[in-house]
Formats: structure tokens, sequence, C-alpha cells
């Protein structure tokens, strides 16, 4: 039955439980005349009659009752799937804006932030500036730059200290590869690299922090990651030689008229637990100590 439609069968099983044609018009709100021709369809595909017209309506045959049993838990798999799909469209949607390096940290540790089980939506997107919270209330915003501006609610989550990671296997004495970053095309220079200076030797370029990552795991050479994330990863060590550690404050945003909201105010607490402590000091900086 994998090549039969199942919106013939739905309109078989219509017509099986109501009767008639202009029952199951109605309830489905097809003609009568197209729920006919999927009933004929559906008849030649499978090769035999469904039903017999009686002057009461239509009564399935011995053929059609069994059709109409062995897809009964179709029926009610597709409802269930259908109410799931409804109530789950109708849950509120929280966006989250932050920098890809951000993005993955989360991505990495969702499970801290969000479950199945949860009552609301998440949809991650790029950095924004905080003056668009001003129009989308629905947002929370993770950013370097405190606002000094609007109705808005700022708490401060720590900082995001960032420095050049290295396969441990990479032969860093020999090879002085670098792995660049330019999520926007138009940029000419890796913002992370370009304050090292001239010793900087970028082979390959990442448009994507994904990519970024991938390409520092599997030995393509060094590359600036945020320590959190760096410093999680058994594969890498912190590379030799020029690798100034660098920070930036991060902050946690959100529209003051809207933080009171239930799905806000959650998700505000676990960002603000989950990000304070991936951003606090490193098991290489403690052993370092």
């Amino acid at each position: 039955m994998n090549d039969v439609n199942w919106d013939d069968i739905r309109a078989f099983r219509l017509v099986a439980d109501l009767g008639s044609l202009s029952g199951a018009s109605r309830r489905s709100g097809i003609s009568a005349a197209t729920i006919g021709r999927k009933i004929l369809r559906l008849e030649r595909k499978l090769g035999s009659a469904l039903f017999e017209k009686t002057q009461t309506g239509y009564v399935l045959t011995s053929f059609g009752r069994q059709l109409h049993e062995r897809t009964r838990a179709m029926a009610i798999t597709a409802s269930e799937l259908s109410i799931w799909r409804d109530r789950v469209l109708d849950l509120p949607l929280v966006t989250i804006a932050a920098v890809p390096e951000i993005q993955y940290l989360l991505a990495r540790h969702i499970r801290e932030l969000w479950s199945p089980e949860d009552n609301f939506r998440i949809a991650f997107e790029g950095h924004v500036p905080s003056r668009h919270l001003e129009h989308d209330k629905s947002s929370l915003l993770i950013t370097p730059m405190r606002p000094e501006a609007g109705n808005l609610k700022v708490s401060h989550l720590g900082s995001l200290r960032e420095r050049a990671y290295v396969r441990k296997d990479f032969n860093q004495t020999k090879d002085c590869n670098w792995i660049g970053f330019r999520p926007d095309a138009e940029a000419a220079v890796d913002k992370h690299l370009e304050r090292l200076g001239e010793g900087v030797w970028v082979t390959i370029w990442a448009s994507t922090f994904e990519g970024l990552v991938a390409l520092v795991q599997n030995g393509a050479g060094r590359a600036v990651l945020p320590n959190a994330i760096g410093d999680a990863d058994e594969a890498l060590v912190v590379a030799e030689g020029l690798n100034p550690q660098t920070e930036k404050p991060l902050f946690l945003v959100s529209h003051s008229d809207e933080s009171a909201q239930v799905e806000i105010a959650q998700l505000k607490r676990r960002l603000t637990v989950l990000l304070t402590k991936a951003l606090s000091q490193s098991p290489a900086d403690e052993a370092a100590e």
C-alpha cells in the first residue's frame, strides 16, 4: 500500500464512516464528485470494489471492510500528528539573536536551554542591533555591546574569552597555517586574526563557525575560538607562540514589556545559568594556575 494516495484513503474512510458521498463532502469540504473520483481511483489501484451502493447509502464490501480495518491505525496516527502539529504551531516563538560562536555554544548545550516538553519554540538568528528589540519584543539578544538607550532590560553574563587553538597532533614547529573566519563575503580580513599582525598566514577560510571548528579539529591549522569551546574539546590544545588571549563582555538584553512573559523569563534564567557557567574560568586556565 506504499503507492496508495493517502488523500484517497481519507476519502474512503469518510464515506465508510458516514455512509454517503454527501456526508463525506460536508465533513471534508470537498465536493461529492471529487470524493467519488477518489474512491474510483482507489478501487482501480487496489483492483477490487470497496462499496456497494444501496437505497440507504454506501455499504462496505468484504474487501472494503478489510481495508477500513487495516487503515485504522494509519488514521489514528495521522490524527495525532495533526493535533500535535496544530498545538506546536500555536506555541509562542522566542528568537535568540547572537553572534555565530554563541549560537554554536548554545546548540551544543541545547538540552540545558530547551526540551520538547517546553511550551514554547526557539529560533536562532544572527546578531542584531539592540534597537531591533523595540519592534520585536519576543526576542532575546546576546551582545558584547551594552545598550545605552531604549525600554530594555540588560544583565551582564560575563566575559567571552578567546585565543588560538590547534589539533594536538598538528606540527606547530614545522607548519604555520592559520584558519580564517569570514562569515561575510564582503569582509576583507578576519577581525580575530587581524590583531595578531604579520605573523599570521591564513591558508583556509571558513564561512561558517561550524566549518571553522571542524577545520581545526581535522588538523587544518590554528584558529581563534572561544575558550569555552576550545578548552572543552579534548582533541585541541592551546596554540603555541603568537597567541594573546582577548576578552569582551557579554550582555543579555530583552524588552522590558515582555520580560515577565513566562517563556521569556524561563529562557532568560536558563541562558544566564548556561552562559555564566560556560564563560567562567575554563579547565585550561585552572590547570595553569
